[in-house]
């Protein structure tokens, strides 16, 4: 919703926050207590607090999106003319999520089979050298995709008014 609504400002300042802290307190554990599990329950916990705040954000932004309920009123009775999923959109719909959870698994496979290769045919050098390489053409990538989306956002603008 933040970036529909062109606020990428806010958008970039949560997930950048997000990051550092992760990142800081990823750090500290693998420092002081050596254990993998405590990497990953960190990412998973900073990915959580994330949402949270993003989910506070747009209440606090959009506060015309949260629909008020009755306290008498069931979890199906809030709106009459509810529409009921009709089974083919169903099987269709959980035919694609199956197509894309192959295609996430493929590009896993695709993409994060780099150092394999590199590690059986090369030393642990050229992964070192071929991991910098990456870093710094991600870094570059995200700095032309945050100018590329502000501009985008700036322009649609200007050609509305």
């Amino acid at each position: 919703m933040l970036t529909a609504s062109q606020n990428y400002s806010a958008v970039r300042l949560i997930q950048g926050g997000g990051k550092i802290v992760n990142i800081c307190f990823q750090l500290l554990f693998i420092m002081k207590y050596d254990n993998f599990f405590y990497y990953l329950l960190i990412e998973s916990l900073c990915v959580i607090v994330q949402s949270m705040i993003f989910n506070a954000k747009i209440k606090k932004t959009f506060p015309w999106l949260e629909q008020q309920y009755s306290k008498n009123s069931g979890p199906n009775d809030y709106c009459n003319s509810r529409v009921k999923i009709e089974s083919s959109i169903t099987k269709e719909l959980i035919r694609k999520i199956k197509l894309m959870f192959f295609h996430k698994i493929g590009g896993v496979l695709v993409f994060n089979t780099d150092y394999i290769l590199v590690s059986r045919f090369l030393s642990l050098t050229y992964i070192s050298i071929y991991a910098s390489y990456m870093m710094v053409f991600q870094a570059v990538t995200l700095f032309m995709n945050v100018l590329t989306n502000s501009t985008t956002a700036g322009v649609g603008d200007y050609f509305v008014n």
